[in-house]
């Protein structure tokens, strides 16, 4: 039989990098919401712009959920795994 290991270091990483992609993600949506057609001349070229600009803030929009998901995601694998690891460690006779 194998032992399960987790690296506490490792999901920290994972779990930081996820907050981080969520926090470029919703300054790139923000950026990208400010993206309009004016000025660009003929209207079927400000209405593509206009159009990629809101297609951009969708897809942003997006990753930065999916992100926080799999930082809230970690966060209760942790929890849930402290809590085994505690449980487990109740049942073990001490030893002196």
């Amino acid at each position: 039989m194998t032992d399960l290991q987790i690296d506490p270091a490792s999901v920290q990483r994972v779990r930081d990098k996820a907050v981080a992609i969520e926090s470029l993600a919703d300054q790139g949506r923000r950026h990208a919401g400010r993206l309009t057609g004016d000025g660009f001349g003929p209207t079927d070229l400000v209405s593509r712009v206009t159009s990629f600009g809101e297609q951009w803030t969708s897809g942003l929009r997006e990753v930065g959920e999916f992100a926080a998901s799999i930082a809230g995601s970690l966060d209760v694998a942790e929890n849930e795994l402290d809590a085994a690891d505690e449980a487990l460690s109740a049942t073990i006779p001490l030893t002196e």
